[in-house]
């Protein structure tokens, strides 16, 4: 008997000790992440200053430090076929204009978010626009070290004990060109693959629901992809987040209306919310018109063809919705079921948007969780999310040298489109009957 407590108490050790040496991987992998992040994003910004997208956000902000509200959003071409964020597509007032030169700026995309995004970003206009670059950078790049550690404490949480692929996941995603390019990319994305991340790790362990409602229509607010996400919640009876979501939302709206009143967002929903529908042509556009716009050459596409992906996109979301409806049950009593439903409708939400920019990659981090469980798990799904991690690597698109044809261009489009299939193959597949020996 003692000799069998004493073996006992050893494998416990032992068991102990691996956790310890588990834990302190990751954790030594987390803190490389955050460093690697600052380091590509916030220090060489700070050497190499690279606006990109960047300006759009810091022009908000300075409108909204000079109350010049009429001034915010520039009034679309009828001409154009692309929406009014282009300077092309659309002229800027103005004021706007005398405000860009102030700051030396230069002609770049013009602010299209709604409202509170201008007020949000307020305190950056008290900087210079190359260092508000470098804290908007590092900013970007600890949400994107925080979204990673989302999908790695889902993965743990999806096989129910710590494991090193967590950390070899956070490595893996971090040092990828496509994860360098969205954190230097000058726009939001690795805030809102934040929100994601937030929304869905709460509904598939049903934890921090008032924290992910505040994510949600943060998310919303800044780039409306969280919305998606709605219809699980709905369908899961997390009335709490949906709550949540509503309040934080109108929160931030009224908490924003005595600094901007209601012209701005009149002007929001005249000058721009009309055009949030059209794509564009760019071969960082990996969504599937921004694919068909390249490959049969039509600027913009033919009337029959809109009318067409219309009519996929819409079936295709109620196809995953009736799927995730009619499995609702297995679903709600399953925490990696749920975090499947959420990547389904996460790859229809980047298939069939009229954008999806490469740099929009971040609001896919969460479903690696998923996929690296696969590929712990073994057998013929392991080989579609190692597909999909393979294309989500390197987005060539961004990569203006390499002008890679169509269909090699669009590897993120091919990504979710597999990804899109395995999580319906995976919702459909049918469970074990528990009674079952």
């Amino acid at each position: 008997m003692e000799k069998r407590d004493d073996r006992k108490t050893s494998d416990i050790t032992l068991q102990m000790l691996a956790a310890v040496r588990t834990s302190t991987f990751n954790r030594a992998c987390s803190l490389i992440v955050l460093a690697w992040f600052l380091l590509v994003g916030a220090a060489v910004m700070w050497w190499r200053p690279s606006p990109m997208d960047f300006p759009q956000f810091y022009m908000g902000g300075v409108v909204a430090q000079q109350g010049a509200w009429s001034d915010l959003y520039p009034t679309p071409r009828e001409e154009s076929w692309k929406n009014p964020g282009e300077p092309g597509a659309s002229t800027a007032s103005p004021g706007y204009d005398r405000l860009l030169d102030a700051r030396d700026i230069g002609e770049r995309f013009r602010f299209i978010q709604l409202p509170p995004n201008a007020v949000a970003f307020w305190p950056m206009a008290y900087l210079s626009w190359p260092k508000a670059l470098v804290l908007w950078t590092a900013v970007m790049g600890v949400f994107g070290w925080m979204t990673l550690r989302q999908s790695a404490n889902l993965l743990q949480s999806l096989l129910g004990h710590q494991t090193r692929l967590a950390g070899v996941m956070m490595l893996a995603a971090a040092f990828s060109p496509m994860m360098i390019r969205s954190v230097r990319a000058g726009q939001v994305s690795c805030f809102v693959g934040w929100a994601i991340a937030v929304v869905v790790t709460s509904l598939a362990l049903r934890k921090n629901e008032a924290i992910a409602g505040i994510a949600s229509a943060a998310g919303f607010i800044a780039k409306y992809a969280t919305v998606f996400l709605l219809p699980l919640a709905i369908i899961l009876h997390r009335w709490r987040l949906i709550a949540m979501t509503l309040i934080a939302g109108s929160l931030m709206i009224l908490a924003t209306l005595p600094l901007t009143g209601a012209a701005p967002y009149q002007a929001w929903l005249e000058r721009v919310a009309p055009y949030l529908g059209r794509s564009h042509d760019w071969d960082g556009n990996q969504s599937l018109q921004g694919f068909l716009i390249r490959a049969l050459d039509e600027r913009p596409l033919a009337a029959s063809i809109e009318v067409g992906v219309r009519v996929v996109r819409w079936g295709a979301l109620l196809g995953v919705l009736a799927v995730i409806w009619l499995r609702r049950r297995t679903i709600r009593g399953s925490a990696e079921q749920i975090a499947i439903a959420a990547a389904g409708l996460l790859a229809w939400m980047a298939i069939f948007s009229p954008i999806f920019w490469y740099h929009y990659a971040p609001y896919m981090l969460i479903t690696f969780g998923w996929l690296w469980l696969l590929i712990a798990r073994g057998g013929l799904m392991r080989w579609g999310a190692v597909a999909v991690l393979a294309l989500y690597f390197w987005p060539i698109c961004a990569e203006p040298s390499l002008a890679a044809p169509e269909p090699l261009n669009s590897l993120m489009l091919w990504a979710n489109l597999l990804l899109l299939l395995m999580a319906m193959i995976a919702l459909c597949k049918p469970r074990p009957n528990p009674d079952q020996p």
